[in-house]
């Protein structure tokens, strides 16, 4: 009992003397303490100095404390890592292999709080080269699951790792040849993002959110259950990109007037009341995604025949490219777009209607365009109106 109290007292991190030694590198001092603590009593201590073995990459050591000390190699330390996970981290597929398949280790553990450890989602954290190959044995050979319910870990999913972190090539394995869900929706407070593409937006991964949208058909409009924004649109604007924006709207078909039914902590209704309320932000979603738009149809109406029978609409106003003063009216429900007033001749005493934006559709046959402005910008795609008359700006 002497050897003991000497041996296998937990300090206040949750570390034993072994696993302390290890930690200093102190080999000598670690193979004496195991010597010497009694076998039955070696599972945990060893198991909490496999784990610092493992993060340190030292083989030799992960192979004595898993034969000599008898460690516990399904051990989770601080409530979210394992030795596995540890040396997947650091990209030591010879450690991985070796406690995989000699030691026995689970790739995916569950804890008694029902939360799931992965060993998959700690190699997609990982910036070894030898990433991609952890990922690729872990899945294929050591029959990691792909999308498991995590909740605790040092990742939440393998894909929203990817997506943030990882390069495109392993983001394309995990869903293509992994099956992973790219709209899977992460659970829990410690989900910041939620999805692998709010993932991908708030690190601005151009390339990586284009393949998520256009070429896997992730639901842009998906509405986000924790975090701070709501879409993925919402985040984009938060992040200040035009470039993500306009991918997200153009390509993606995000809808911008969308009412949030879920639990962001910065709840502001639609993303368009969300880019007004970052005014640092606001110009550019106007411009961006409400003004240069590849195409809109817009309707010319005085303003004695229009009038706004309930509610009282929000506005925003800025300078037009063309030097217009412009002033825009939104639903202060919802968001959705209502109608714009210009100061300049031409504009003044009318107001300016998106089609579709009426519920009375059969006037929209009488409005049939007169002219296309801005045809400078317009995509090589669009042929343009053959009746209208065509303007480079507002002349």
């Amino acid at each position: 009992m002497a050897w003991l109290g000497l041996y296998h007292p937990l300090q206040e991190w949750g570390e034993t003397l072994i696993a302390i030694a290890v930690r200093v590198r102190c080999k000598p001092l670690c193979k004496k303490l195991v010597s010497r603590l009694p076998k039955d009593q070696r599972t945990r201590g060893c198991g909490c100095a496999l784990i610092i073995a493992a993060k340190q990459g030292d083989e030799n050591l992960v192979r004595f404390l898993v034969q000599e000390g008898n460690a516990n190699v399904n051990l989770v330390a601080r409530g979210f890592t394992t030795a596995l996970c540890e040396a997947c981290v650091i990209g030591a597929l010879n450690i991985v292999k070796y406690l995989v398949e000699e030691a026995q280790a689970n790739v995916d553990v569950r804890t008694e709080c029902d939360n799931y450890i992965s060993a998959l989602a700690a190699a997609c954290h990982s910036d070894s080269a030898s990433r991609l190959e952890l990922v690729k044995y872990l899945l294929e050979e050591a029959g990691a699951v792909v999308d498991p319910p995590l909740v605790s870990g040092l990742a939440n999913s393998t894909l929203g790792i990817a997506s943030s972190i990882g390069p495109l090539d392993l983001v394309k394995y995990l869903v293509e040849k992994g099956n992973a869900d790219v709209n899977l929706q992460l659970e829990g407070w410690r989900c910041s993002h939620g999805t692998a593409l709010a993932d991908a937006v708030i690190r601005r991964r151009l390339e990586i959110i284009k393949y998520l949208v256009t070429e896997v058909h992730a639901d842009v409009n998906q509405q986000l259950r924790f975090g701070h924004t709501n879409t993925a649109l919402t985040t984009a604007v938060e992040t200040g990109s035009r470039d993500i924006v306009q991918l997200l709207v153009e390509e993606g078909n995000a809808n911008i007037n969308l009412q949030s039914t879920c639990g962001g902590d910065r709840n502001f209704g639609s993303t368009l009341e969300y880019a007004i309320a970052y005014s640092s932000l606001i110009e550019l979603f106007f411009k961006s995604v409400m003004l240069s738009s590849g195409s809109s149809a817009n309707l010319l109406i005085p303003e004695s025949h229009f009038r706004i029978t309930s509610g009282s609409p929000k506005t925003y106003s800025m300078t037009h490219e063309s030097g217009m003063n412009l002033t825009t009216r939104f639903c202060e429900n919802c968001g959705s777009l209502l109608y714009k007033t210009g100061d300049r001749e031409g504009f003044e005493g009318a107001v300016i209607v998106l089609a579709g934006t009426l519920d009375n559709t059969e006037d929209f046959e009488k409005a049939k365009p007169e002219a296309e402005f801005f045809v400078k910008h317009r995509v090589g795609w669009w042929p343009g109106l053959g009746f209208a008359t065509q303007l480079k700006e507002f002349e």
